[in-house]
This record gives C-alpha cells, structure tokens and sequence, in this order.
C-alpha cells in the first residue's frame, strides 16, 4: 500500500495518498513538524498555525497531569520551515513513515530551508 506523502502542485501543497489528498497550505507558507526531543519521535507535521495550536494543547493537556506530564510536554519540540519543493522532499525521505535521524533532519530541513526562493518565504515575525 503506498504511503502518504507530501505533495506540491502548481505551488499549492497538498499530503495524503492517490486519491485522498488534502490541502496543507500553499508554497511559500511556514510548514512545522512537532518532535519528542527524547526519542526523535515526530507526532504532527502540517500546516504551521495548526501544528502549533495542536502542540499547545497537547503541551497543556499533559502538564495538567502531574510530573512525569510536565516532562513529557517540555521534550515536545517544534521546528518550523518554508514549504517548498526542497523542504517537501526532506519531509518525504525523511520524516513519514519513520522514527527519523533528528539532528540529520533539522539539519536537512535547515538546508532545504535556504533553497526557498526569497519571494516565497514570509519574513519572520
């Protein structure tokens, strides 16, 4: 069975499989991917705005469950990036359907990152 991937079309990005993909953002939006700092573990990858938001909660839903909660949600890392083709092929190789190498992807997604046309990155707030 194939595996889910990460898409870009005429500069709209889109994740899933043949004949089930749906829309992530357009190139040139912030992609994020939310990471166990402890195992390498990545739980959620999208569309920035969403990611964060779903890192928040789950950062609050575990703190509200005592110590080992609070360790658990301070190991919950985010890396945030351009989607671009160059960053989209990192995620592919690198990231779905694995317990990726950490510190070779953040490098990779750094690398990848520099590749985005100016014009396509939004500046940093």
């Amino acid at each position: 069975m194939p595996m889910p991937t990460y898409r870009n079309l005429h500069g709209t990005i889109f994740f899933g499989k043949e004949g089930e993909f749906r829309h992530v953002c357009d190139e040139g939006q912030m992609l994020s991917l939310v990471f166990d700092s402890e195992n390498g573990t990545v739980h959620k990858h999208g569309h920035a705005e969403r990611v964060r938001a779903w890192l928040d909660a789950t950062q609050a839903k575990l703190r509200a469950n005592g110590d080992f909660g609070e360790l658990m949600a301070n190991n919950l890392e985010i890396a945030s990036f351009p989607a671009c083709d160059a960053t989209i092929k990192v995620l592919n190789e690198l990231v779905i359907d694995q317990t990726p190498d950490l510190p070779r992807l953040l490098e990779a997604l750094a690398g990848a990152s520099a590749e985005a046309p100016a014009s396509k990155v939004p500046p940093r707030l």
